[in-house]
């Protein structure tokens, strides 16, 4: 031992923390394969800007909806059947109030136009968006985006539940795959994880221990890589802090 720095205790401890940053940016990579392949994001958006819409007209009688994502600005973002992953708070706010001021006179009456929209969701929001503005378009183009964002903000969070969700899910995979039992590798440091069915004899005991080993590797892998990035980081440079200074001879 040449003391607690450069023991083997912070030596399986990087070693650990080297063996979960590796399972988490599989892990990671995989939820983002998936959220790619079921096309999450664009979904998620899709719904967001349809519940910010509701079930509003356009003033000829149209679906406000249809006619928004007819609008040059959002037709451009959209490939066929493929929703957009991302728009941005000022093409959203471009499209909506170019939709809502298209009757003649509207930018000189901003409130009177909202008002002669049919009731709807963007209705009230605008009604009372320009309200607050006191008639000013630039200030109602800032606040429409800023509704716009708030609703995104709501998107994300409910996009990061959904990814959680997945992660806990292919972290357990990969766990149990791999068979990356935490007290088996903190009992055979530098030993990769893997599965070894002619030792897999063990007792109720035994399956309780590594169930609880699978358990934690699965908790700690659903932190995610940058946390374990950060982590051996912060090893790493705690090793090189504690070594002896070389003797001068």
């Amino acid at each position: 031992m040449n003391g607690f720095l450069g023991s083997a205790i912070l030596e399986t401890a990087i070693g650990i923390a080297l063996l979960y940053l590796l399972l988490a940016v599989f892990c990671t990579a995989a939820v983002e394969w998936i959220a790619a392949l079921l096309t999450t994001r664009a979904n998620i958006l899709r719904n967001a800007i349809a519940r910010l819409i509701g079930e509003q007209m356009a003033t000829g009688g149209t679906s406000f909806l249809e006619t928004f994502y007819a609008h040059p600005i959002i037709a451009a973002l959209v490939h066929g059947e493929e929703h957009p992953s991302y728009l941005s708070p000022r093409a959203f706010s471009t499209a909506i109030l170019d939709l809502a001021l298209a009757a003649e006179g509207c930018m000189k009456d901003l409130p009177g136009c909202m008002k002669d929209l049919p009731e709807g969701a963007v209705r009230t929001a605008l009604v009372a968006l320009v309200r607050r503005g006191e008639g000013d378009l630039a200030q109602l183009q800032t606040r429409v985006e800023a509704w716009f964002d708030d609703a995104m903000h709501r998107a994300s969070c409910r996009y990061q539940k959904q990814t959680k969700v997945w992660t806990l899910v292919i972290a357990a995979g990969i766990t149990l795959a791999t068979n990356a039992d935490t007290f088996q590798m903190l009992r055979q440091p530098g030993h990769l994880p893997g599965w070894n069915l002619a030792a897999e004899h063990l007792s109720p005991w035994g399956w309780l221990a590594r169930l609880t080993g699978w358990l934690l590797t699965v908790g700690a892998v659903s932190l995610g890589a940058p946390f374990w990035f950060d982590v051996v980081n912060r090893f790493v440079n705690l090793r090189n802090t504690g070594r002896p200074a070389p003797t001068q001879r």
